[in-house]
């Protein structure tokens, strides 16, 4: 357990609390919060790297209290509408608030992530619990894990179209996905199993593929930089300098789980446009199955391949960034032929908030493939032409 939280008494030293909470979530925010030290928080404080701990206990407590400082943004965006706020109207506040304060926005729709298993944020999850519980009062007959569900996905629209431009396009195509996710039917919403394992061919290839896979796991859980060699062995028995007997280190297994998803995302895009198909609107369909396929059967590697892109090496982040503008423009691509009168950038932004609401899905402990698929499938009527559409 990590060590309870100092004592402040003093006016002085809550200013400085905060401050060191100010200075924490703009660094987490732009760098991730797992590549960032105690020792640069208090630098940009204004402290000593010893000064901190006379606000914080460690690093886990600063980093629980940033998340749940920006989640509170939130959550009074939320409480501020009222008791008896409607869905649409928390969806708009919601959406604004990603907007208006991007630091928040990171924080609470990318960073939260990395909370630990034995650590919440009370802010975030009345937040949530606030906004499923809106959409149980106007719907009725949805059970309380489907509304929980959809609102992870309609949060996975706002992670997915963060810092996207002009605000207040970005505002108004990611309200129309939200509004079309939360009004999906969803039924028997459970928690799912874990990732399916490869069938390996040889007994080399099964350590190997145990390896990645679970370094993937504690990539996911902890961040790549606070994962040691020593750490991957541990969680397959082994010790760490077997580990180099299958990858020359670290940063190949991270560079090898992001050539493995990014290989699967292209390789199912590819296929996905062979199917047989009537219209652009079944060759969407057919490419977010097997988009969802991928990323439910692989949630460790595909939240590595959403989350740790800035732990790459240089080179090999360009080149994974050119793997996901290939895919990304294999739906722009598509959608186009759906709505050829839409802007591109229209087009990028409502595409990258399908794919957001499907890693939501996907990375999270509920639902099955058919249920984010579902989630994906109504998204993806927004693009179908309307006489009202801009």
């Amino acid at each position: 357990m990590p060590p309870s939280p100092p004592t402040i008494a003093s006016a002085k030293g809550r200013a400085r609390h905060d401050t060191v909470l100010d200075t924490a979530a703009v660094m987490f925010a732009q760098a991730g919060a797992a590549h960032v030290t105690l020792a640069e928080v208090a630098k940009g404080a204004g402290l000593t790297p010893s000064g901190i701990y006379r606000y914080f206990g460690d690093k886990h407590d600063l980093f629980v209290a940033v998340i749940d400082r920006c989640a509170h943004v939130y959550l009074r965006a939320v409480t501020d509408l009222g008791p008896d706020a409607d869905p649409d109207s928390i969806a708009r506040a919601v959406v604004s608030r990603t907007a208006r304060d991007p630091i928040a926005a990171a924080n609470t729709l990318r960073e939260a992530r990395y909370l630990p298993d034995d650590a919440t944020s009370p802010q975030f999850d009345r937040f949530r619990r606030i906004w499923a519980n809106a959409l149980r009062h106007e719907r009725g007959e949805i059970a309380d894990d489907a509304a929980r569900y959809l609102v992870t996905a309609a949060l996975g629209v706002l992670a997915g179209t963060l810092g996207r431009k002009p605000p207040a396009r970005v505002k108004h195509l990611a309200l129309e996905l939200i509004r079309a996710i939360t009004a999906v039917e969803l039924a028997d919403v459970g928690t799912r199993a874990d990732d399916s394992a490869a069938s390996p061919s040889s007994d080399l290839d099964a350590r190997r593929e145990a390896t990645l896979r679970a370094a993937a796991r504690l990539f996911r859980r902890h961040g790549f930089p606070n994962v040691g060699i020593d750490d991957i062995g541990a969680e397959v028995g082994m010790s760490g300098a077997a580990i180099y007997r299958h990858f020359r280190g670290k940063d190949d297994l991270l560079v090898t789980a992001f050539r493995r998803t990014g290989d699967r995302f292209i390789a199912s895009a590819s296929a996905a446009l062979t199917e047989p198909a009537r219209t652009p609107a079944d060759t969407l369909a057919h490419l977010i199955r097997a988009y969802t396929a991928v990323a439910c059967d692989n949630r460790d590697l595909v939240h590595v391949y959403i989350h740790e892109a800035r732990s790459l090496p240089p080179r090999e982040r360009r080149d994974m960034a050119a793997i996901q503008d290939a895919l990304v423009k294999i739906w722009i691509d598509t959608a186009r032929l759906i709505d050829p009168a839409r802007a591109r950038p229209d087009l990028r932004t409502t595409c990258l908030g399908i794919i957001g609401a499907l890693n939501a899905c996907a990375v999270g402990d509920t639902g099955t493939t058919e249920h984010a698929v579902t989630i994906g499938l109504a998204a993806a009527h927004t693009l179908t032409p309307t006489d009202s559409t801009p």
